[in-house]
């Protein structure tokens, strides 16, 4: 028996048509879920993104006893006791917290690939291109870490996702036993998807540029005040962005699932 797990950080329910979300595009995964079981009574134990994954991968309430800090050394996780029972255990990432500074979720995998650039990353140090604004909206490293993207293939989605399929190509027979786990960090913001993407949930946005989540700072929002008075329509656009974010998404996971 082989085991995959697919997490995709910040995905809202009420975005996923499989969960009742008449007007968003996530075909795939929806065509996954109606094959699949679905959850509509369940809670998460934490939010953020380490403590989330500290709760999947011990399966316990670790908000109670533990925040945003590295994995403790002495806890069970499921990596271990995985390879422990045999299993080649790989993990393929652009969480980029889940290995920075230690953080050590790593641990119990014989090996990782990690896909570089996301967020703060420290990662490159080409210059940025853009206003001052648009530094402000997206964050100086961020602009500089994707300074070179040209293309859709190019977004961290489908990087992350690509290289799961190359390594299921490689490996899916050569093992008696695998657990792959594949840590996407979008639809977390900055939700910057392609503009094809946007478009589909906006297409008569006539405004500047701009990205965002409702807690960042008054310095990092794309609009000069904070988000409570954000207007109709650049609240509007925000969830564009962040639909195009989801969709662009369940494109690439749905690259996945065909070729899992």
């Amino acid at each position: 028996m082989n085991i995959i797990e697919i997490v995709c950080d910040t995905l809202r329910r009420d975005f996923l048509g499989c969960y009742g979300n008449s007007w968003i595009h996530t075909e795939h995964i929806d065509a996954f879920a109606d094959k699949a079981v679905i959850f509509d009574k369940a809670y998460i134990a934490s939010y953020p993104t380490i403590p989330n994954r500290h709760d999947l991968f011990t399966g316990r309430f670790t908000f109670i006893y533990s925040g945003w800090e590295p994995l403790p050394r002495g806890e069970v996780i499921l990596s271990e006791t995985l390879r422990k029972a045999g299993f080649t255990t790989m993990l393929i990432i652009d969480t980029y917290h889940l290995i920075r500074d230690g953080h050590g979720f790593d641990r119990g995998f014989d090996a990782w690939w990690w896909i570089r650039g996301q967020e703060h990353d420290r990662y490159m140090t080409n210059p940025t291109l853009g206003t001052v604004e648009r530094q402000r909206a997206y964050g100086i490293q961020y602009l500089k870490n994707v300074s070179l993207r040209i293309f859709e293939s190019d977004y961290f989605a489908p990087q992350t996702t690509t290289a799961a399929v190359k390594w299921l190509e490689l490996n899916y027979d050569k093992h008696d036993k695998f657990f792959l786990h594949v840590d996407i960090f979008d639809p977390h913001e900055p939700w910057d998807p392609p503009k094809w993407y946007v478009d589909m949930y906006d297409p008569h946005w006539k405004g500047g540029e701009v990205m965002g989540g409702a807690y960042l700072s008054p310095y990092e929002m794309p609009f000069p005040r904070i988000a409570p008075k954000l207007s109709d329509e650049e609240l509007n656009h925000l969830k564009a962005l962040y639909a195009g974010e989801v969709t662009l998404v369940d494109r690439w996971v749905g690259m996945l699932l065909q070729k899992i």
